[in-house]
């Protein structure tokens, strides 16, 4: 259940920003949305590289291996104690990056052309 209603407000959560950021960037700089939405398009991609591999290195620095279970034993969990334990503090650092960066970006906001 929690899979797909993850994805689901995932799905429409990214779709929302994406296009918001799209549209007004379009407004910028009008006669270039070919340009402009290919820069947005790669903001995206690199955000979300970016975020993976920090979280992958906030949960598992050391880079231990999942441990391998048979088929009959999959209540078991993928990792370790130690990995699972350096979730919490992950959601921590993430989310402190996360208000620096909003907290800039409302600094940087300016008014933009009128329509």
């Amino acid at each position: 259940m929690f899979e797909a209603i993850f994805t689901i407000c995932y799905g429409f959560g990214t779709g929302f920003v994406y296009t918001t950021v799209l549209y007004h960037a379009w407004l910028y700089f009008p006669g270039r949305e070919g340009t402009i939405s290919g820069i947005v398009i790669t903001g995206f991609g690199l955000g979300g590289f970016i975020s993976t591999t920090l979280s992958t290195k906030f949960v598992n620095p050391h880079g231990v291996d999942p441990i391998e279970h048979d088929a009959q034993h999959l209540e078991l969990k993928p990792f370790d104690k130690e990995v699972a334990s350096n979730l919490p503090e992950m959601f921590s650092k993430i989310t402190n990056l996360w208000v620096v960066i909003i907290v800039i970006s409302m600094l940087l906001v300016q008014k933009g052309p009128s329509v």
